[in-house]
């Protein structure tokens, strides 16, 4: 069961830090990004796009002006906590 987490930058080291298995990959994203909602919804589905092959795929960050909305996943699971 492989997932891939989608981070910003800012959270690395702590994301590394605990990562729990060999089946965990992460891509973290620029924060400058979050200044640029539009920007960085279409580099969330740039990456959710290249994701085939994982089970799951997890946003870990929050929802950064509405850059997640509409985000679509055919294939996986799509997780968006909503905080």
């Amino acid at each position: 069961m492989a997932y891939k987490i989608i981070a910003c930058e800012v959270m690395k080291s702590e994301l590394l830090a605990v990562k729990a298995g060999t089946d965990v990959d992460f891509v973290f994203v620029e924060m400058g990004l979050h200044l640029h909602p539009a920007r960085l919804h279409e580099e969330l589905q740039k990456i959710i796009d290249d994701s085939s092959g994982y089970e799951r795929v997890v946003l870990a960050f929050g929802l950064c002006g509405g850059a997640a909305h509409n985000l679509r996943a055919p294939g996986c699971t799509l997780t968006i906590p909503k905080i």
